[in-house]
């Protein structure tokens, strides 16, 4: 499936915008703040029902507009049909998503329709930041092909929450009593043993690949591996709910479960956050995507749409010559890629053999050259 056009009215920089796309390489070049990455957060917006950047709705809304709403609409294209999707915001009221006119019950149940791959500058926090933004890297990716996780996930932390409240309340009434803790204790188990065990199993997939993307960019002989830490590596999740329980209310939260599960990516056996130079991060990060492409791909039978934002600044011209070349080759998806460098962005586009337009983005007008 891919998006064929985009509608916009009212969205960020946007007061009103009609493009079409490309089913190859999309290249949108322009300056920097130039409107490049809103037109990527709203095909995002179409896959998962909220921006990207985690903003509420109401910022979305154009500035300079005197209206207070925003309009979103993508045409889809997949073999056998078309899909239109439609995203509406209006201050004061809930967002409104419709697929082919009928509105959702519940915007959970649009998620994994489109799937959708992003890499931002920001994405380098994969490898550098905490373990909370490399679970939310596996639970996007399996949220997008597995139900059962993406509602296990949602009733984990509505039970986590709930006792973290009660340990809480406890510790402020100095009252204590474990029977009022386990129906939440019992709900964290039923569900994060089928998040853990669904982790463990993508994780394995995701090294073999990540290495295989990772060695054709960066042609190095670089031993990268990729460890799946969790408490449940250990012990089944009631056991370690019960030897924590005094800690648990020392602390008033629960310290114990798949909410504490990470990623460790190493490099030669030493971790990557500790020595990889920025160039190598962003290799790293886009063989990552790619092998996230690929786990999609192969468990829902459909091809991921592939967004690059801003991705190659600061990497030598060969390099983004062969990420891009191994995109082409290896995602038979749709692919969008912005870049300041429009130049580069043309000499590239040249030199491929796959369909590919060049959106260039000048003083709020786009110019489309096929």
């Amino acid at each position: 499936m891919y998006i064929q056009h985009l509608s916009l009215r009212n969205f960020k920089n946007y007061k009103e915008l009609e493009i079409d796309f490309s089913e190859g390489i999309n290249f949108i070049t322009g300056k920097n703040a130039s409107g490049k990455t809103n037109i990527l957060d709203a095909i995002y917006l179409l896959s998962f029902t909220k921006s990207y950047f985690n903003i509420n709705d109401s910022q979305l809304i154009n500035t300079h507009s005197d209206e207070n709403f925003y309009f979103i609409e993508g045409i889809y294209k997949y073999d056998g049909g078309v899909e239109t999707i439609k995203a509406t915001f209006e201050k004061g009221k809930r967002k409104i998503f419709k697929r082919n006119n009928k509105e959702y019950d519940k915007l959970i149940n649009h998620i994994g329709l489109i799937p959708l791959i992003i890499i931002t500058p920001n994405d380098t926090t994969l490898i550098s930041e905490g373990s909370e933004v490399r679970r939310k890297f596996l639970d996007i990716l399996i949220s997008q092909f597995d139900h059962e996780y993406l509602s296990s996930l949602v009733n984990y932390n509505k039970a986590l929450k709930q006792r973290n409240a009660l340990l809480k309340q406890m510790a402020i009434s100095g009252y204590f009593d474990n029977r009022l803790l386990e129906p939440w204790s019992a709900k964290l188990n039923e569900y994060g043993t089928v998040i853990y065990n669904k982790r463990k199993e993508i994780t394995l997939q995701l090294i073999d690949l990540f290495n295989y993307f990772y060695y054709k960019i960066a042609e190095d002989n670089y031993k990268i591996t990729i460890e799946y830490k969790s408490h449940l590596n250990e012990k089944p999740l009631p056991e370690l709910i019960a030897e924590s329980i005094e800690n648990d209310k020392i602390l008033q939260y629960t310290t114990k479960g798949i909410h504490k599960d990470d990623l460790i990516f190493k490099i030669n056996e030493l971790k990557l956050k500790k020595i990889a130079s920025q160039g190598q991060q962003k290799t790293l990060l886009i063989a990552l995507k790619l092998a996230e492409e690929k786990i999609i791909e192969k468990q829902s039978g459909k091809k991921p749409i592939l967004i690059l934002d801003d991705v190659f600044d600061k990497l030598d011209e060969n390099r983004v010559e062969r990420m891009i070349k191994e995109l082409s080759e290896s995602h038979s998806g749709q692919i969008f890629i912005t870049d300041t460098h429009t130049e580069r962005m043309e000499e590239i586009k040249n030199k491929i053999s796959i369909p590919s337009v060049l959106h260039k983005i000048e003083n709020g007008k786009i110019i489309t050259t096929k």
